[in-house]
Formats: structure tokens, C-alpha cells, sequence
């Protein structure tokens, strides 16, 4: 569409991102430890491995693992639930990344860091899946009305139920819990610069 001038034109609402929650969040919540784009290492693999979302100590004493993703179709919510399964089990059976978790931990903003690492040991021997809570977080658009585990299809459901037995029965971790978060999404104007091209 041609244009003369500098106009102002409404875009569609952007979808919030994972990234800018997991931002908000720990800005609320200043002792949690954010992990969402950090690169960590697994075995000999590259340093391009993540291990959750955000970290939280709760006042309980009790640690939450916290992954975030938006509920879009099933390949997204697959991708959480393998995720989530890959990554906690590597927490507690690979020495390399839990020395790269207390890195970033010891490197981060957190006020709490030192409660964390006194928390996480460091080898995995002393690392027990009883002490941590996996928490999984699925956005949505609060406009649209809650979603419930019904509006999941169903291949993903079975993903969930895999990734929770294994984590509950064979990584023994003291509660893996599911929940909708709603989000609010925003419409945003923007100035768009005219073609000069087409402004003849």
C-alpha cells in the first residue's frame, strides 16, 4: 500500500514472549536466578544447552525449577514437556552441567545467589530430585479465557504423562506441577517512514 507522508497504523497485538515474562518475572521476584537464554554445557556436547526458564527459592526452602513457554499447538508444548525431561534429568546426573548451573548462578543478579549455591551442592551425588519442585508454565491471552488440560491435544498429553512419570518415579522430584498463566497482550502504534519512491 502506498503512503504520502508519515502515517500512524495500529499492528496486530504482539504475542507476549517467553523471554519478556521470564524478564517481568524475575524483576518482581529479584531472588529468582534467570536462566532463559543462557548457554550451558552437557558431557563433551557444546555449550549451547539451557536448563530451565527461571530458578526460584521459595520462602519454603524449597527450589523451583521453572520452564515457560507459550500454549500454541503441539509441537510447542511437545518441545516443553522434552524439555523439561532432558534438562532435569541432566541436572542430576552430569557433573558438567551442574558446575555450569552454579556458574551461572555465582555470575548472576540475583540477591539470593548465595543461598542457592549452598542450596545446589556441587557434585551430583549430593544433588537429589526430592528437593526440587519442576514447575511448567503455559501462557496464554487472558482475553481468550483460561484454557484446561482438555484444550491440550492429546498427543501432548501423553507427552505430559510420560515426562511426569519419569520425573516423579525415576528422578524421584518432590512434585512436577502444570499451570495456565494468562498474559496480557498490548496493541502498539507504530510511525512508518515513507517510500520515497512512492510518494510521487
Amino acid at each position: 500500500m502506498s503512503s504520502r507522508g508519515s502515517t500512524s497504523a495500529t499492528t496486530p497485538p504482539r504475542r507476549n514472549l517467553e523471554g519478556k515474562f521470564n524478564e517481568e518475572a524475575v524483576r518482581r521476584r529479584p531472588s529468582c536466578v534467570l536462566f532463559d537464554r543462557a548457554k550451558l554445557k552437557i558431557g563433551a556436547g557444546l555449550k549451547n544447552k539451557e536448563f530451565c526458564d527461571i530458578l526460584d527459592l521459595q520462602d519454603d526452602g524449597v527450589v523451583r525449577i521453572v520452564n515457560v513457554k507459550q500454549f500454541k499447538d503441539a509441537s510447542s508444548i511437545n518441545y516443553l514437556f522434552a524439555q523439561s525431561k532432558f534438562y532435569c534429568e541432566a541436572f542430576l546426573h552430569d557433573e558438567v552441567f551442574l558446575g555450569d548451573i552454579r556458574g551461572h548462578i555465582a555470575a548472576s543478579a540475583s540477591g539470593s545467589k548465595d543461598r542457592y549455591l549452598e542450596y545446589i551442592k556441587d557434585t551430583v551425588e549430593q544433588v537429589r530430585g526430592d528437593a526440587y519442585s519442576v514447575c511448567l508454565w503455559l501462557l496464554y491471552n487472558a482475553k481468550d479465557g483460561e484454557p484446561t488440560k482438555d484444550d491440550i491435544p492429546l498427543i501432548s498429553q501423553y507427552e505430559l504423562k510420560l515426562m511426569h512419570d519419569h520425573l516423579k518415579r525415576v528422578c524421584k522430584f518432590n512434585d512436577i506441577i502444570m499451570r495456565f498463566v494468562p498474559v496480557v497482550t498490548k496493541q502498539y502504534t507504530t510511525r512508518k517512514t515513507p517510500d520515497p519512491r512512492r510518494a510521487s
